[in-house]
C-alpha cells in the first residue's frame, strides 16, 4: 500500500508547482474526486525535504512527537 511505502521514504523534493496547496497536512475530507488527507502520516526515515517555488503552499508536513513505549 502507499501508506506502508511512505514509512520508507527518505527524500521529498517538490519544485515549481504553482497550484500545490498542501503536501501532507491537516486531516480533511475532500470534495468530489478528492480523498482524505490525514495528519498522522509517519515518515521515520525522511532526512531531506526540499520545497522551492510553491506560491500557494499552505501546509507541508506537520511533525508530531512520537511517544516511546
Amino acid at each position: 500500500s502507499v501508506a506502508k511505502d511512505l514509512t520508507r521514504l527518505e527524500e521529498i523534493e517538490v519544485k515549481r508547482c504553482k497550484e500545490l496547496v498542501e503536501i501532507v497536512g491537516k486531516e480533511k475530507k475532500g470534495g468530489e474526486g478528492e480523498g482524505i488527507i490525514t495528519q498522522h502520516v509517519l515518515l521515520p526515515r525522511l532526512t531531506t525535504l526540499t520545497l522551492e517555488q510553491l506560491p500557494r503552499l499552505k501546509y507541508s508536513i506537520h511533525p508530531t512527537k512520537q511517544q516511546s513505549d
